[in-house]
């Protein structure tokens, strides 16, 4: 897949991270600072990118746009994270 195809964030408490699919439709999740799920879904959109629709969803949560993280190692968290609570 094509780097600029992913895109994670973190902003305030969240983070956000959004994958373009092979359908061309953008998948989201957001979560905790815990990693946690929080909310996520799936967006059509032809005239944008996974920046501006991670962008779109902080404004959508009154936040800006704070430092860029790496989405795999984003991803790898939440899935231990939520391993855990699933183990416990």
């Amino acid at each position: 897949m094509d780097y600029a195809e992913l895109f994670a964030v973190k902003a305030g408490d969240k983070f956000v991270a959004v994958m373009k699919n092979s359908n061309s439709e953008y998948e989201y999740s957001i979560f905790s600072r815990d990693y946690k799920l929080i909310d996520g879904g799936v967006l059509s959109n032809d005239s944008t990118n996974v920046v501006d629709i991670a962008k779109d969803i902080l404004e959508d949560l009154g936040e800006n746009v704070g430092d860029i993280v790496d989405y795999n190692d984003l991803i790898e968290k939440t899935d231990e994270a939520n391993a855990i609570k699933a183990n416990a």
